[in-house]
């Protein structure tokens, strides 16, 4: 994957098919007064390039305690028109994981040491009687399937509100206070773990691995984990994978964000989540924002442009030099944009092929 680096320059759309390259916008001043030019030179860069599988695993990390009753709320409203079309063609997965790293239950609405449910402890939560762990753009009914698997979360199902109605074991494990841990790293790291057990099904070893953590906690102490730690834990699986992580917190420093989210619980600054996000290139957002819609349209955007190729160049073309040669060529049109000294891919590539580069500079006498 190479290197995000953002600038502002020409742009520039490719036919593939017909080779035909049209500028736009050009803005860019190339001048430089007291050097005057004497000759353009001529630059070549040859990259071969392997074509992007489009995988993309993700890991929702949902704080299930009670605390976090609106933010359910919020998701539920935002996620189908703000998350999921920014996703596009992307072959993607989303599993779902509460921040209760629990291996059993103690007390509370069970006798001691009950073994925890789906959702705990690292387990993807199972999504419906079927046994499904993870949603995909081809999930039968996805939208309300996922409502209702955020409502289980928030305690929030009609069967939890009838007071005649028996509530699942799962059920009375959402709801129960004294299950409202809050250590969504040891949550993601203990469903890595498990992998080639209770989540057999879900991580591709190719694919990109996002973790998203909503909460208005940290990982808490008792766990003793830090950032560093994920990484770790998913580079000793899968060394080349990339990891990008998110999350919706208290952020550090906004006092009056924690001081709205602690009217009847103590909330925290999401420290040690803000800094997992900036170790892996991800991003933290605030979980006081009223409206989560341009929230998870960042974060969905941010997931799906990490997948498109930027070609660093050795130098800065001049205007309408650059001659961009595909080899083989595709049979359909793709477009790119230059921007300064980078070529920035606006669609994931497919296929397999060879980059020649050409354009000029400016050879300015000292």
């Amino acid at each position: 994957m190479f290197k995000f680096i953002v600038y502002i320059s020409s742009i520039i759309v490719l036919n593939s098919c017909t080779n035909s390259i049209e500028f736009e916008n050009d803005s860019v001043d190339f001048s430089r007064p007291s050097n005057p030019v004497v000759e353009n030179v001529l630059h070549t860069q040859n990259l071969q390039y392997k074509s992007s599988n489009k995988q993309v695993d993700i890991l929702l990390v949902i704080d299930n305690s009670k605390s976090m009753a609106d933010e359910h709320q919020k998701m539920i409203q935002k996620f189908k028109d703000n998350f999921i079309p920014h996703l596009r063609d992307l072959d993607w997965r989303i599993g779902i994981l509460t921040t209760d790293a629990s291996d059993t239950f103690d007390g509370g609405w069970f006798s001691d040491d009950y073994p925890s449910t789906s959702g705990f402890g690292g387990k993807l939560l199972k999504l419906n009687s079927d046994g499904d762990t993870y949603f995909h753009k081809d999930t039968v009914d996805l939208i309300p399937l996922f409502h209702n698997t955020i409502k289980r979360i928030g305690c929030n199902t009609e069967s939890q509100k009838d007071e005649e109605t028996e509530n699942s074991k799962e059920d009375e494990a959402f709801c129960s206070e004294l299950n409202g841990l809050e250590q969504p790293f040891n949550s993601i790291i203990k469903s890595i773990n498990k992998k080639d057990a209770e989540n057999n099904n879900f991580f591709r070893s190719k694919a990109h691995l996002i973790t998203i953590v909503i909460s208005d906690e940290d990982e808490d102490d008792v766990s003793n984990l830090e950032a560093q730690n994920v990484v770790d834990a998913v580079k000793e699986q899968w060394p080349e994978k990339i990891l990008r992580s998110y999350s919706i917190s208290v952020l550090p420093g906004d006092q009056k964000c924690k001081d709205a989210s602690s009217e009847d619980y103590d909330a925290k600054f999401g420290a040690r989540l803000f800094n997992l996000s900036k170790l892996t290139g991800g991003e933290s957002l605030s979980i006081c924002n009223k409206n989560y819609a341009p929230i998870f349209n960042k974060i969905s955007k941010s997931i799906y442009d990490s997948f498109l190729l930027k070609i660093d160049l050795e130098k800065i073309p001049l205007p309408g030099s650059l001659k961009l040669t595909l080899d083989p060529e595709p049979d359909y049109s793709f477009h790119y944009i230059l921007k300064n000294q980078q070529i920035i891919f606006k669609e994931p590539l497919s296929f397999d092929t060879t980059f020649i580069i050409k354009y000029l500079t400016a050879n300015v006498q000292k």
